[in-house]
């Protein structure tokens, strides 16, 4: 395992410290005035779940699909404990800060959420140690919105180099289109999901297709691999 997949799992693990963390301080609007992020989760047919038993292509993907939806634990970095429910209410120029600090002490979380006339931007800084490494107000999460909440995009950064871990973009529509990228866009996935159930997937390598896969509604579907742009292999399920 490399040292920045490394910590992309250490930051799941650190998702369940920041539940349980006791507030310090805010300022600016009321909490119940702070913008909400919201992360929808891919919701995959209960017969592709059951291919993925049989198929190992099949089972590749569902790991991809659950990496997608892990990016939604990083919602509470946006909702510091102690707070009311949050809502679009904040005024343009308005910023709202908030501090809290983890159970064991070793970190101190501070959130900043503010809003332009086209959108709402959220920063996240860490001060402490992370998984042994010193941070000094360091920036390891930003993240914007539309205000109408159509569309938005989420940058986590390694604390260890400071380069973006991955990056998740989304839009919201009949359709709720999530680009996955890992590894400074090296590793890259691509997955559309819609309300039927139904959905597709593409896998890139260094921006070559490597894998795809569609499904449909009742979980029925095919892949396909890659190399070179050539089909090397497909399979039905």
């Amino acid at each position: 395992m490399s040292r920045k997949n490394g910590w992309l799992l250490f930051a799941v693990f650190i998702l369940g410290l920041i539940f349980s963390c006791s507030k310090d301080d805010s300022s600016g609007p009321d909490a119940g005035q702070v913008p909400e992020l919201q992360f929808d989760r891919i919701t995959v047919p209960q017969g592709m779940q059951n291919a993925a038993a049989n198929d190992p292509m099949v089972w590749q993907a569902m790991n991809y699909i659950e990496m997608a939806n892990g990016v939604t634990g990083y919602a509470s970095f946006f909702s510091p404990p102690g707070t009311a429910a949050l809502g679009k209410a904040m005024d343009p120029g308005d910023t709202w800060d908030e501090t809290w600090t983890s159970p064991d002490g070793k970190l101190t979380i501070n959130l900043k959420a503010r809003e332009t006339s086209t959108m709402f931007i959220w920063e996240v800084y860490l001060r402490g140690t992370m998984d042994g490494t010193p941070l000094s107000n360091f920036k390891y999460i930003e993240a914007n919105m539309l205000t109408d909440g159509s569309a938005g995009d989420m940058k986590v950064y390694c604390p260890e180099s400071g380069d973006v871990l991955f990056e998740w973009e989304w839009e919201i529509g009949d359709t709720h289109d999530v680009s996955y990228i890992i590894e400074d866009g090296a590793f890259r996935i691509d997955i559309s999901a819609n309300p039927d159930g139904s959905g597709s997937m593409e896998h890139y390598e260094s921006g070559e297709k490597i894998f795809e896969i569609t499904w449909t509604a009742a979980g029925t579907g095919q892949w396909w691999t890659y190399d070179g742009g050539v089909i090397m292999d497909t399979d039905v399920f």
